[in-house]
């Protein structure tokens, strides 16, 4: 039987005792003196009127934890099963390329190291800089009269001089020569024809050497195409910008570390400290740790698993970090408050009774079939034994009047004033009475005026 009709039935037991102990002592008056039937009467007594709500809940968690690791690999280690109870900081799981992350941890640390040194250098302006500076001052210098000279050198006019030229010129007459004198005998080769054949490869040499004697004599007395020209005046210009910038290092080492090379360094020193502080994070994610003493709820991965970061691998609780949450009704729902105080029952733990204060309302109706609306009940307690899931009956004490006259709430319909008539039982009579009625309860109504402790009210 839910406990949320323990009250109720509470009622109508104490108005079935007095009944049946009066019915008792009108049968013993009877024996003795037979006097007329009286009629069945309840007594008006003095205790306690209260007004709830009541619904039905159930236990719940409040510090439930997905636990992910914190880098990717393979899960190597798992070293709990659900139900093990772990404390802080205890080793849960562990990836199978943690050395491999602490050699990746180490090498970062190498970087920044080599970083934070680089800039020492740049503030020191080591002589080694400022050598390697001239020199390439000194190279670009070089470069730059290289292009002048093979820029001038390709310009039509200026690629040979003029014994150069006849030399080639007469090269070409003597291999024009030998081609047309060779050409005649070539003439006579046919496929099987083996007694002409060298005559055929003296003329195809002498066809070779008058081509070579022709290109070379072009090139001599020739100019450079658009693109060879365009690609002589970006060598040149290359060169003069490669000159202008050693030039500019050239000064800026002399007077200090250069401000773009120095914000670069420390640019890269920060990049080196990010990467490093990134290595050690995954580091610390290659092994998963208890962040809180509790119970180890389910486990969501198996070794050998392939993980990565944000993927749940254990839940887990913390057993002591309990609340209850309820279902009211929404005709309830404005009768509530949050600071209220509460009875809970547990079905798994029918002995126990625990008191608790509505901390929580959600003022969203439940998806469910009847508008339902939850509500949230902080404990005074933890009982022994109490987990997550278990049901509960909650009464939340809306009012109550302590240690005043009452009496059954069905003996007594109060009109829309506050008055109600009752028979009250007087020696051999009863006779109506008009009494002011307080606070209506659960189970019984306050009496405010009207009616003296120990009177008796015949129940109809």
């Amino acid at each position: 039987m839910k406990r949320r009709n323990v009250t109720l039935l509470i009622g109508f037991a104490s108005i079935l005792i007095a009944t049946m102990a009066y019915l008792g002592h009108r049968s013993a008056q009877a024996e003795a003196s037979n006097p007329a039937q009286a009629p069945v009467t309840v007594p008006v007594t003095r205790g306690d009127v209260q007004r709830t709500v009541t619904a039905p809940a159930q236990v719940i968690g409040t510090n439930e934890v997905f636990l992910t690791m914190g880098a990717s690999g393979q899960l190597a280690l798992l070293s709990v099963r659900p139900g093990d109870i772990v404390e802080e900081g205890e080793l849960l799981a562990r990836l199978a390329n943690l050395n491999e992350l602490e050699e990746l941890v180490a090498a970062r640390r190498v970087d920044v190291l080599h970083a934070q040194r680089t800039v020492e250098e740049l503030h020191a302006g080591s002589a080694l800089a400022a050598a390697d500076a001239q020199l390439e001052l000194a190279n670009a210098r070089d470069a730059l009269r290289d292009a002048e000279r093979k820029w001038q050198y390709q310009q039509e006019g200026n690629r040979g001089s003029s014994t150069t030229v006849r030399a080639a010129k007469a090269e070409m007459a003597l291999a024009k020569d030998a081609m047309e004198r060779t050409e005649r005998d070539a003439n006579k080769f046919s496929s099987d024809d083996s007694e002409h054949a060298q005559d055929y490869k003296n003329y195809a040499a002498a066809v070779q050497r008058y081509r070579l004697a022709l290109s070379s004599l072009n090139w001599y007395t020739g100019h450079p195409t658009d693109i060879q020209q365009a690609m002589l005046d970006a060598e040149v210009s290359l060169a003069e910008a490669q000159l202008q910038w050693s030039e500019w290092r050239w000064e800026m080492l002399t007077d200090g570390p250069d401000p773009l090379e120095l914000a670069l360094a420390e640019a890269r020193v920060d990049l080196a400290q990010a990467q490093l502080a990134q290595a050690e994070e995954s580091l610390a994610g290659a092994e998963l740790r208890a962040p809180f003493d509790g119970t180890v709820l389910d486990i969501l991965s198996t070794p050998g698993a392939i993980l990565s970061p944000g993927l749940p691998v254990i839940l887990m609780g913390d057993p002591s970090a309990l609340e209850v949450r309820a279902s009211v009704i929404e005709e309830d729902l404005p009768l509530i408050e949050v600071g209220q105080p509460a009875e809970l029952f547990f079905d798994a733990l029918p002995e126990v009774k625990t008191a608790g204060v509505l901390s929580r309302i959600v003022p969203r109706r439940i998806e469910v079939e009847r508008p339902l609306y939850h509500i949230l009940i902080t404990l005074d307690a933890i009982p022994e034994g109490l987990v997550p899931g278990m049901t509960s009956d909650v009464s939340v004490l809306l009012d109550q009047r302590a240690e005043v006259l009452t009496l059954p709430r069905a003996l007594v319909r109060a009109n829309s004033d506050g008055f109600a008539i009752v028979r009250v039982w007087v020696g051999d009579h009863s006779e109506d009475r008009t009494v002011k009625v307080g606070m209506r309860g659960d189970v019984r109504v306050e009496i405010v005026d009207g009616l003296k402790e120990g009177e008796q009210v015949v129940a109809e």
